[in-house]
């Protein structure tokens, strides 16, 4: 008695294409679920978490923070930076990182 295989088809009858196509729909809705179920879990915030400013005015800076006003394409906009003089014998590198 012969067996016959579902994979590769060798021919196609009217079950094996509902098989198949049945089988493509399972595997397409399993995987749009998953990124759902996965983000069930994500998005519980922790509980030591509080908000935090857009300006990041909030966190610590080991020295004195100041300001430079700018316009920037038409906007008054204000860079923030630390002037820290280097030790003599050490050099400086300035670091623009952004604006805000």
């Amino acid at each position: 008695m012969a067996t016959e295989s579902f994979w590769p088809p060798n021919k196609m009858t009217k079950s094996n294409h509902l098989f198949y196509r049945s089988l493509c729909l399972l595997a397409i809705l399993a995987c749009g679920l998953v990124p759902f179920i996965a983000a069930a879990d994500a998005t519980k915030a922790p509980t030591d978490v509080k908000p935090g400013s857009i300006t990041y005015e909030d966190v610590p800076y080991p020295y004195p923070v100041s300001y430079l006003p700018l316009t920037l394409y038409g906007q008054d906009v204000r860079m923030a930076y630390m002037d820290i003089r280097p030790p003599a014998s050490q050099t400086a590198a300035l670091s623009f990182c952004s604006t805000e």
